[in-house]
């Protein structure tokens, strides 16, 4: 009797075992998962930090009225230099910034600053 108690202890230590495994396993997979749930919306926001919405619109053939609409995690300086790069796009290095105005508008639940300028390009003739 003495020999099948020391294997039941044997088989009991070895169920012990391949449940501590199995657990180990399991925290191993929760940490991957838990890991997923929270990477998964920070690559979303880091990818979604360089897009802006333009809308340029022509006055005349040499003004143009510009919005620039940022996102959640736009600042000024953001904003800023994307406008400086759409107005570089539109007249090259020859224009006159006439007004700039930052507005913060509540969108979808979120505060999203937002650009709105006037500027005018110039031609070799005008300078």
């Amino acid at each position: 009797m003495g020999v099948f108690f020391n294997l039941k202890s044997v088989i009991n230590i070895s169920s012990l075992i391949c449940s501590l495994n199995h657990l180990t396993l399991n925290l191993k997979n929760m940490r991957k998962q838990f890991l997923l749930l929270f990477l998964i919306p920070l690559l979303a926001i880091a990818n979604e930090s360089k897009t802006f919405e333009v809308n340029l619109m022509a006055l005349s053939s040499d003004r143009y009225n510009i919005v620039i609409k940022g996102n959640t995690s736009s600042s000024q300086t953001d904003l800023k230099q994307e406008l400086r790069r759409k107005i570089h796009e539109s007249c090259g290095t020859r224009f006159e910034i006439e007004n700039i105005k930052f507005v913060n508008i509540d969108q979808d639940g979120s505060k999203k600053i937002t650009i709105h300028g006037r500027f005018k390009c110039y031609v070799n003739s005008q300078m």
